[in-house]
């Protein structure tokens, strides 16, 4: 299995379609996401897979569209960095923001897999000021 081309892209994209469906069944049931401190999640947190799909949700409310751009991919054994661009664009006011701007944030993100499903993803956002 080419972890990037058949796990972690059809991940990256279930979220821009803002997929329920596609992203449960790339993820462990038992998935831990690590979002480390950024602008939009200024304490960080650990999320379940339950609160992942949440937030996919939350999300589509929030943002018109978004898109991730793979900048770079490290693979070692069940290990896989990516280096991630991301645009989104905005479906609500933010701040100084109005509908239709775009927020952009450079990303690394780390995963871990088993069994063709992600099990961990260790999450550093580094989101544009806006």
């Amino acid at each position: 299995m080419d972890l990037v081309a058949d796990l972690l892209t059809p991940y990256l994209r279930a979220i821009e379609a803002k997929d329920a469906d596609a992203l449960a069944a790339l993820l462990d049931d038992a998935i831990e996401q690590h979002e480390y401190p950024n602008r939009f999640a200024p304490a960080g947190g650990v999320r379940s897979k339950a609160d992942m799909l949440e937030g996919l949700a939350r999300g589509a409310q929030v943002l018109s569209a978004e898109r991730y751009e793979i900048r770079e991919a490290l693979t070692a054994d069940d290990r896989v960095v990516l280096r991630l661009g991301w645009t989104g664009t905005l479906a609500v006011p933010l701040a100084d923001k109005q509908p239709g701007d775009t927020l952009t944030a450079e990303l690394a993100l780390f995963f871990t897999v088993a069994d063709g499903r992600i099990t961990r993803i260790d999450n550093y956002d580094c989101v544009a000021p806006f």
